[in-house]
């Protein structure tokens, strides 16, 4: 409360002043990992560089500390794949993520193996869940973060189950056939305020323009 008191006053200031183009100020993002890297910090980093003084943290999180961070102002606004539906707070769709399997192109035996970031990921499950066949029987290996999934996928480690927008940019990496991809959907989420800073709004704004047209 106190450091938005402050940062609105700055700006009320600096609107007397007439010294509105000099932009700064700390702002806050988590989001869960196949968002943060490859989503957020794209959208945001043309803004950044145009405004150097802008002070920025991410913070990747699973879903469930997203909402947690928000709740206790830990975050100014955070993306992720669930809606919360509630009044004090404005949630926003932005697009979708599409979850399909990857594999190396290098030929490998390890095809029974799928990759997650920790024992507590469930998009393996839920991504098999779907299917009308999926595999009777796999084993699991864990790679701690999204680098570590796809550069094990690339080493030839194992399949994993992977937002499309994710591998883009990895020549080495193949759609595996014959699965029908898990639709997410990314919310942009933060608290209902009667006002809201000059950088927020810009922030927020960004967001909405840029991170559809990387998820699509």
């Amino acid at each position: 409360y106190v450091k938005n008191k402050m940062a609105l006053e700055k700006d009320a200031l600096d609107d007397i002043l007439g010294d509105t183009k000099n932009l700064n100020g700390l702002i806050r993002i988590a989001a869960h990992s196949s968002i943060m890297e490859q989503v957020v910090m794209p959208s945001l980093a043309p803004f950044l560089i145009k405004n150097p003084d802008v002070q920025v943290e991410f913070m990747v999180r699973s879903n469930n500390e997203l909402d947690e961070m928000l709740n206790y102002s830990k975050a100014d606004m955070i993306l992720s794949n669930h809606m919360m539906a509630r009044r004090d707070i404005i949630e926003e769709h932005l697009g979708n993520e599409e979850f399909i399997c990857v594999e190396s192109k290098t030929p490998t035996t390890r095809t029974h193996v799928y990759l997650d970031s920790n024992p507590h990921d469930i998009i393996t499950e839920s991504f098999f869940k779907l299917q009308d066949n999926p595999p009777k029987k796999y084993q699991r290996s864990f790679m701690h973060d999204e680098n570590g999934i796809l550069r094990g996928v690339q080493l030839g480690l194992g399949r994993a189950i992977k937002p499309r927008h994710t591998f883009k940019e990895f020549d080495d990496l193949k759609i595996v056939r014959g699965f029908v991809p898990m639709i997410k959907p990314v919310y942009l989420r933060y608290s209902k305020k009667q006002y809201y800073t000059r950088l927020e709004k810009l922030v927020i704004e960004t967001l909405q323009k840029e991170v559809p047209k990387i998820l699509k």
